[in-house]
């Protein structure tokens, strides 16, 4: 063992012993583990590929599994590492480092004198000021082996369930307390109020309800405190602590006033102690004004106030001492620092005032006694946060039960009334079995809420999603028109949504065991979805669910280096490849580091600070509010007493620009048993709605969804072709692949490609199997008695539904089978195996009954199968769902193509547009596209069914601003249509202003009511509108360039993202070699050519990439032709002779010719240089990129 490792060890309480092992150091953890601990080499532990640096037999030692864990030095601190196989750049096997603290592992070394209550936690939920997950205070308290643990974040109760959560599973007891700030002589006339602290700790359930009502007042009614007069009507159940920033500290030496106080608080709040904190500031002046209260308390009033020792912690150890100071800067507010407010043991206590306490010994007598009240005050609390019940609202009827079973006998009427009798049967007999766990479980309520919230939306004219997740598996709720799909026609299992062992015995107290309904709505309305359900069951019994932005990586470097006085500048050179949309780990930190000089050079420089943001990684940051959960919290309490009680009693709630929140987050509100409704924003929504209102108002009809083909063959023709944009779902480049390979024919192919086009499975290549089996070049392969479960999917195992069917047929019953699914979930090895035994046997014993060879071993082969296939099979309930939605996008695509497009144009961002416009083409569809018109375009895209035509909208034109457009239509709105461009501007405000016009000349908003037929004819009309205001064409539009077609197309282009070019007559008009005129061809005709043919194409060059090989230096071109990119590859013998700089004509109109190949990887055309390549400039006027040239580069 070295000296560091000894030190280290020493100084975190730690008990190891040492051993050896094929010549390396083994530290063994009792109860824990053991693990090899690693000596540095030349210096370094990890190398440039991020791994372990090993000898050979430390390798051995990890590949044969001859240890748990691998201890490492890093930076001054150690880590262990769990042990992580992977692959380096060579194909090698490594191990892979992960960086988790070597601490609070095992036993404390330090001897246990007393029974020790820690109380002073300030967790992540006191932002910015506190620290430490609950998960990490509950561990420390573990191994320190406190008798329990309290909590008492200031002015907020958001982290106590997290905090008894965590504590709980320690097997600790936890003790919920806040800090609060208190208002003494309040008044509401004045700006600043006179405040001070007090600590409270809940003894029993009314101490818990009153503390709610005091976090209530401090966060909703008041500004951040409550006032002590209503204070003092809520201190029953509480026992009230004197902190250092207390109102008798203030009055401290006014004897008199002090006594009339503590005997205020004694007759108020059941029990009543004064802190006693072993602090030290690095203020001397307040740590002096500290000693000195502790000083008048001891003298004058110690009799009267118990002590209890509360060390107020913040961190949790003391090496993270500086992270309070700079979370406080990076929050911009300042609290007195101290290097010691962190989670001390009882010997850290007593050694924090050693040389105090030898001097004055009160002060030793009233830590003892403080320590000895605090684990009194542990003894005297019986109340736990209850989490083992659900807490229902009730549907507001007189006989829910009776109002349930009349909707779903209509919505049964509705659904099945022409079924024959054998298949009604069937359906009625699922409906029962749901029943029969629905009803007896309380659950027609929840029911109930939810078919109300629908139906109020249906009769508003507001759609909602077909289903979402495992309830599609519901009959019931597809009669009571929760969901769209029917769960019998795609063999979908209510189990994997409800079943009796969920909702009833020990399942039930679990987070998981209220069933889970999410359902979409437009993002539109989901806003006024939820002021429904709050004006249904009352402001006082709903409120939104809060949530907290956390600190991320990225975050943390540029804060944490502001805070050190580092250039904005470079933190965002060191964070530049960082994405703060992903959640990092701190060994990410350390990998980035090892591949950026720059990060590495930050990292060497900067120890201390880097190790801190290991601590600050998802700190909470900042509050906001869920934009989709609402919770509803039932009228009564659900003990039997049946008192009535509202949301302030439920749980801790808070104000954020007026809306009521919920200071607990979304998972503690499901683990308390609340019914919490997602209002899921789906946008797809928005866009059926809008194509649905096109739809009635250009033809009079009214599509009901649900009544659509689901076999239309012209449907899965576009499929089939990948025209999939705007499809949902299917809109990506990844799966319009896909969908070539598959060729899918029918809503089931859909359903499984949604499935397996995950990176589960296709790592695993079953979207590979798929494609392959279903166009015969593999044949399918059946377990036996699986054919019926997997026939759909060619013997693949794809679904989660279909693992559980399988494992029924080796004799599991269809709840035990999502018990395991569950199981399998949380890695529970001990019951898995319990299942998996009983799966054997019973398969084994059907094989064998059936004939099949070697039973034992097949059975265990198919469990092995099940058990891989499960690590990525997907839920079949959502995935149908939501192919059902995709189907209907592409069947809208196909049979209202002018309808579908305005309304994939107007949700489009600028750098879709070119593609959306591209595939419309290629679909061969007749209908136009126009530029802006002040006559027919409005704020939205806008489709003239007679002429099938659509406008572009004013708002896509760069440089015409909002207000403008709201002038432009209110003006054609009041005195119609305009007729020229004189009668335009007499009529406009002045708010469409010269910019403005210009724009909308160049856009071609004039095109059609100045009769240009001719883009370049442009020019004239904007020489005669700028000549009417004084002005001349500036240089850009007087080039020769600009007396062209293209020019004026490619400006409008510019502007709009949107534009035709005639190449065709540009290369005609600009290049005397007819060959190269001959051999032309457009966007859609190049994509249509066969391979190995010599073309020519044109267009903007948007992008290039030159390379240097052996025969010379390559260049890698993307040519904009149209809206279709198309990528050149021009080897050395071609682009020597190009004649031009590249980087010169980037952003110009070019020609070139080439061989068509086929880029088999990317499953795209290119366009090849041969021997007679030759590059043109058709024009060197360069217009400014469009976000689609940079998004199309960004992508390249």
């Amino acid at each position: 063992m070295t000296e560091t490792l000894a030190k280290w060890l020493e100084e975190n309480k730690m008990v190891v012993s040492e051993s050896e092992l094929d010549g390396s150091d083994i530290i063994t953890i009792e109860e824990v583990g053991t693990f090899l601990y690693l000596q540095p080499f030349d210096g370094k532990i990890i190398d440039e590929d991020f791994a372990f640096i090993l000898s050979d037999e430390e390798f051995d030692i990890l590949d044969e599994k001859k240890v748990n864990y691998i201890l490492f030095e890093f930076g001054s601190k150690f880590y262990y590492s769990g042990i992580k196989k992977d692959k380096n750049r060579y194909n090698e096997l490594v191990f892979k480092p992960e960086f988790n603290d070597f601490k609070y592992l095992g036993k404390t070394s330090e001897p246990k004198v007393m029974d020790f209550v820690h109380l002073g936690v300030h967790s992540e939920y006191e932002m910015m000021n506190g620290s430490g997950s609950c998960e990490t205070w509950a561990k420390k308290a573990s191994f320190m082996e406190c008798k329990a643990v309290g909590i008492c974040d200031k002015n907020t109760m958001a982290g106590v369930l997290s905090f008894q959560t965590a504590c709980e599973k320690k097997k600790i007891k936890s003790i919920i307390g806040e800090t609060v700030t208190v208002a003494v002589n309040y008044s509401e006339d004045k700006q600043n109020q006179e405040t001070f602290e007090l600590k409270f700790f809940i003894l029993n359930y009314e101490g818990w309800k009153n503390l709610l009502l005091i976090n209530k007042a401090i966060n909703v009614d008041y500004n951040g405190f409550i006032p002590d007069t209503l204070l003092y009507t809520l201190g029953k159940g509480l026992c009230c602590v004197v902190p250092k920033e207390s109102e008798l500290n203030y009055v401290k030496d006014d004897k008199k006033a002090a006594i009339k106080l503590i005997a205020k608080y004694k007759k108020v709040f059941d029990q009543v102690y004064y802190q006693i904190d072993t602090v030290e500031y690095v203020s001397q002046q307040l740590f002096r004004k500290h000693l000195e209260n502790i000083d008048t308390y001891l003298c004058n009033y110690r009799k009267l106030l118990k002590p209890i020792l509360i060390n107020d912690s913040y961190y949790l150890d003391k090496e993270e001492s500086e992270l309070k100071s700079i979370l406080n800067k990076v929050n911009n507010k300042a609290t007195p620092e101290s290097d010691d407010q962190y989670f001390k043991s009882v010997a850290d206590t007593i050694n924090a005032y050693e040389e105090w306490i030898e001097n004055v010994e009160p002060l030793f007598e009233a830590i003892v006694t403080g320590i000895e009240n605090a684990s009194k005050l542990s003894d005297s609390i019986d109340f736990r946060i209850n989490t083992g019940e659900r807490k229902l609202p009730h549907f507001e009827v007189k006989d829910v039960e009776g109002a349930f079973f009349e909707e779903l006998e209509k919505g049964i009427n509705e659904r099945f009334g022409h079924l024959k009798p054998k298949e009604m049967n069937k359906y009625m007999k699922q409906i029962e079995t749901e029943c029969s766990v629905i009803v007896p479980n309380g659950l027609c309520d929840y029911f109930m809420i939810l078919w109300d919230i629908i139906k109020w939306c249906h009769d508003n004219d507001i759609n909602v999603g077909t289903g979402r997740g495992s309830v599609c598996g519901s009959l019931v709720a597809y009669c009571l028109h929760i969901t769209d799909v029917d769960p019998l026609k795609y063999g979908l299992m209510f189990e994997r949504f409800l079943n009796e062992t969920r909702v009833s015995g020990e399942r039930a107290k679990s987070a998981d065991s209220m069933p889970d309904i999410d359902v979409d709505f437009p993002t539109e309305f989901r806003d006024a979805v939820k002021e429904y359900i709050k004006n249904k069951y009352g402001y006082a019994y709903t409120c939104s669910i809060g949530t907290y932005t956390r600190m991320k990586l990225k975050t943390c470097i540029k804060d944490f280096g502001k805070v050190k006085g580092l250039s904005f500048d470079m933190t965002n050179k060191l964070t530049k490849d960082i994405d703060d949309q992903i959640e990092y780990t701190w060994g990410d930190l350390i990998e980035y580091a090892s591949k950026s000089k720059l990060l590495f050079k930050f990292v060497q420089e900067n120890p201390e600070l880097v190790h801190l943001t290991k601590y600050a990684l998802l700190q909470p940051k900042a509050e906001s509010v869920h934009p989709s959960a609402v919770v509803i919290v039932p009228k009564h309490r659900v003990d039997g007493s049946n008192a009535e009680i509202d949301l302030w009693e439920w749980m801790p709630v808070k104000k954020i620009d007026g809306v009521l929140v919920s200071e607990w987050e979304g998972k503690y509100i499901d683990k308390s048993g609340f019914l919490k409704e997602d209002i899921l924003g789906l946008s797809q929504l928005d866009k059926f709605k809008s194509i649905l209102t096109l739809i009635k108002k250009n033809t009079g009809k009214s599509i009901d969804v649900n009544k659509i083909p689901l076999d239309d063959e012209a449907t899965f023709r576009y499929f089939k072709r990948g025209w999939n944009e705007d499809v949902f779902q299917f809109g990506t480049t990844g799966l319009m692949n896909y969908c070539r390979q598959v060729k899918p024919d029918t809503l089931e192919n859909l359903i499984a490609m949604t499935a397996l086009f995950r990176p589960g499975p296709m790592e695993m290549n079953a979207h590979g199997d798929f494609s392959d089996i279903k166009n015969g070049k593999k044949k399918p392969v059946y377990d036996f008695g699986m054919e019926e479960i997997t026939r759909e999917t060619y013997g693949l195992y794809v679904y989660q539904e279909q693992i559980m069917k399988a494992v029924v047929v080796g004799g599991l019953t269809e709840v035990e089978s999502d018990v395991l699914r569950t199981t399998i979930k949380k890695k529970d090895v001990k019951t898995l195996s319990s299942y998996g035994e009983k799966f054997k046997t019973g398969y084994a014993k059907l094989l064998e009954k059936n004939g099949i060879e070697k039973p034992k071993e097949y059975a265990e082969h198919v469990w092995d199968k099940l058990l891989a296939f499960s690590g990525y099979g997907f839920n079949k309930s959502h995935a149908a769902a939501y192919s059902i939605m995709s189907y209907w996008s592409q069947w809208f695509k196909v049979n209202y193509p002018l309808e579908f497009w305005t309304t994939a144009l107007q949700f489009s961002k600028e750098g879709e547009v070119p593609y959306r416009l591209a595939e419309l083409k290629k679909t061969g569809v007749e209908v136009e596209i126009r530029p802006p018109d002040v006559n027919f375009s409005d704020i939205n895209f806008t489709c003239d069914p007679k002429e099938q035509r659509i406008f572009f909208s004013l708002t896509k034109i760069k440089g015409v601003g909002e207000v403008a457009v709201q002038n432009i239509m209110n003006t054609r709105r009041e005195g119609g249509q305009f007729y020229s461009l004189e009668e335009f501007l007499s009529r406009v405000h002045s708010k469409v202003n010269k910019t403005v016009v210009k724009c909308l000349i160049v856009a071609g908003a004039f095109d059609l009511l100045e009769g240009i037929k001719n883009p370049r004819d442009r020019k004239k009309l904007l020489e005669k509108y700028l000549d009417m205001k004084g002005d001349t064409l500036s240089e850009e539009y007087s080039t020769p360039d600009s007396n062209s077609n293209a020019f004026w197309i490619l400006e409008q282009k510019c502007l709009t993202g949107f534009g035709e070019v005639d190449y065709e007559n540009m290369i005609k008009d600009a290049i005397p070699n007819k060959r190269l005129a001959n051999i032309f061809v457009n966007d859609v005709e190049f994509l249509a050519t066969k391979e190995k043919k010599e073309v020519a194409i044109a267009g903007k060059l948007i992008y290039y990439k030159e390379k240097d090989i052996k025969t010379g230096t390559m260049c890698t071109l993307n040519i904009d032709c149209n809206n279709t990119i198309i990528s050149v590859l021009m080897w050395p013998d071609a682009y020597e002779k190009i004649g031009e700089n590249i980087a010169d004509i980037k952003g110009c109109v070019v020609a070139l010719s080439g061989t068509v190949e086929k880029d088999t990887w990317k499953n795209e055309k290119k366009l090849f240089s041969n021997n007679r390549t030759k590059l043109y400039v058709l024009s060197d006027h360069k217009t400014k990129s469009t976000k689609f040239d940079d998004w199309k580069n960004g992508k390249s």
